[in-house]
């Protein structure tokens, strides 16, 4: 084969595998991201008992690009309510290679006479469902994003 057919062909591969690659979304920096093909949300991490149960509290605004990721020590079936939670989540129950498990959407903020009783609403999958993660971000935005449980999502730097 000539060596310039050659070395135009392996240029192209290059070329085609570098645009291939640059479709799927890659973090930047050494900030714990969650990502899929389009986007990366910044996430702030849960991972002790009292941010696992308090994190996302009195929040009044969350932007576009940021999240908040819970990280379980073990694989678990776990629920989540709205307590003291002033803005709507979309809440996505995450296997432990990120796989969507569960998702709810646009999970309402609990009213504040129903958290003085904690009377909020109880989210969570369907019993069995074991999850690794529980990644919040704000409501609607799995739908714009088209994620949809199945999808596979990102996590980096999460330590």
């Amino acid at each position: 084969m000539n060596k310039k057919i050659l070395t135009a062909t392996i240029l192209m591969c290059g070329a085609l595998l570098t645009v291939w690659c640059n479709k799927i979304m890659k973090p930047t920096g050494w900030d714990p991201q969650v990502c899929n093909e389009a986007k990366c949300f910044s996430v702030e991490v849960a991972d002790t008992p009292k941010e696992l149960t308090q994190w996302l509290m009195w929040v009044d605004q969350m932007a576009a690009d940021e999240g908040m990721l819970f990280v379980f020590d073990n694989l678990g079936w776990n629920k989540f309510w709205m307590k003291n939670t002033l803005i709507p989540l979309d809440m996505l129950w995450l296997a432990e290679d990120g796989e969507v498990l569960y998702m709810k959407e646009y999970a309402p903020p609990c009213g504040e006479e129903a958290s003085k009783n904690n009377d909020c609403q109880l989210f969570g999958p369907p019993e069995g469902t074991l999850a690794k993660y529980v990644l919040e971000v704000n409501a609607n935005t799995a739908r714009e994003l088209g994620i949809s449980e199945g999808t596979q999502l990102g996590i980096y730097n999460i330590d």
